[in-house]
């Protein structure tokens, strides 16, 4: 092959034998993404590449100068690309100088200085090599904002389940949690104030080799986005009462990834129906956003529950829904959360149904 004749190092991508495209062009990578795959009858390392590019396009047109991303949204791409344990290849096209355009250059180099002072304030660092649970105690309390948790990759994938967990007045409370870790993944934490914080493995492959830590951001949160406005529902279980053509294209879950190009579908006689997501934990809820392909939902309720056999209660009633639908209402800890569509005028499609605490 030439390329490696020419370049022994040059890693070969997207259909190649050393990196597989993550299936997308948005920079999202899935929840548990992992870079070992079974190629030819044996297990490879083939980690995932996310591509996206910081214009609207891939190549350079004047009139996009002022659609470059921003850095909300640069920073969604990069806790959903290299936060889950994946490469993130940001598209960056040269003007007709042969150039970076000045909006591109400017908006890379504030990119570059948030992600940096995502890790400039550590509460705590921490290494686990065997099965008991790594503590870490503050000294005091502290707030958390984020998790950052890092497996030693020479040695292979080998963590399978595991969480981060905080105690706060004195119990212990689960913040993140995840399946595979790899080279990296990252969690953006609704503010917390705590004492301590610890690591635990829940299944492993081998014994674990995993560094993490936990830091602090500023108040509205290093990207400029509030920390307590970040969404509780991305990456969490969900099921929904139909499904398009019962395709996992259209599934439940596709409404509740934190992909704005990915979408829950119901087929076309459906009027009613319901999405139900699990927080994994009782969480205070206090807003709700929903994203419609098209404005169909009439009627609607948004229901709640803390154990799954309990009685749904409603926590906020509404009419027309839409492309951009936000409302506040009275604050509920809840773990099971249903948007329970009661009437459309044609079959519900939801690109994301988000909910959050209270402002």
């Amino acid at each position: 092959m030439v390329i490696r004749k020419l370049q022994p190092k040059a890693l070969i991508a997207v259909s190649g034998p050393d990196i597989r495209w993550v299936g997308n062009e948005s920079g999202f990578a899935r929840e548990g993404e992992s870079s070992v795959r079974m190629g030819e009858g044996k297990t490879i390392w083939y980690p995932a590449e996310c591509d996206v590019s910081i214009r609207p396009g891939w190549f350079y047109h004047e009139n996009e100068d002022g659609k470059v991303k921003g850095i909300d949204h640069l920073m969604d791409i990069y806790f959903k690309s290299v936060g889950r344990n994946s490469v993130l290849l940001l598209n960056v096209p040269p003007d007709r100088r042969g150039r970076f355009a000045d909006p591109d250059v400017q908006r890379l180099k504030a990119f570059g200085e948030t992600i940096r002072g995502l890790y400039a304030n550590a509460v705590a660092k921490g290494r686990i090599a065997g099965g008991a649970p790594s503590v870490c105690e503050f000294g005091g309390t502290r707030s958390v904002t984020l998790a950052d948790v890092r497996e030693d990759i020479a040695q292979g994938e080998r963590v399978k389940a595991y969480r981060v967990d905080v105690r706060t007045g004195g119990a212990w409370r689960t913040v993140a949690r995840g399946t595979v870790i790899g080279q990296r993944n990252l969690f953006r934490i609704a503010e917390v104030t705590a004492d301590a914080a610890r690591l635990v493995i829940d299944r492993c492959a081998g014994e674990p080799l995993v560094d993490w830590g936990v830091y602090r951001a500023t108040p509205v949160g290093p990207w400029g986005m509030p920390v307590r406005s970040l969404p509780l529902t991305p990456g969490k279980p969900a099921s929904a009462s139909v499904v398009y053509a019962n395709s996992t294209q259209y599934g439940g879950d596709k409404a509740v990834d934190g992909d704005p190009n990915t979408r829950w579908a119901t087929p076309d006689a459906t009027r009613a129906c319901w999405l139900e997501v699990d927080l994994l934990q009782e969480e205070t809820i206090g807003r709700a956003t929903i994203s419609e392909l098209e404005p169909r939902i009439t009627k609607f309720q948004i229901e709640y529950r803390n154990a799954a056999d309990a009685p749904w209660q409603v926590a906020y009633a509404g009419g027309k829904a839409g492309k951009a639908f936000s409302a506040d209402f009275v604050p509920v800890k809840a773990r099971f959360v249903r948007l329970n569509i009661l009437d459309a005028t044609f079959a519900p499609t939801i690109w994301e149904f988000e909910l959050y605490a209270p402002k």
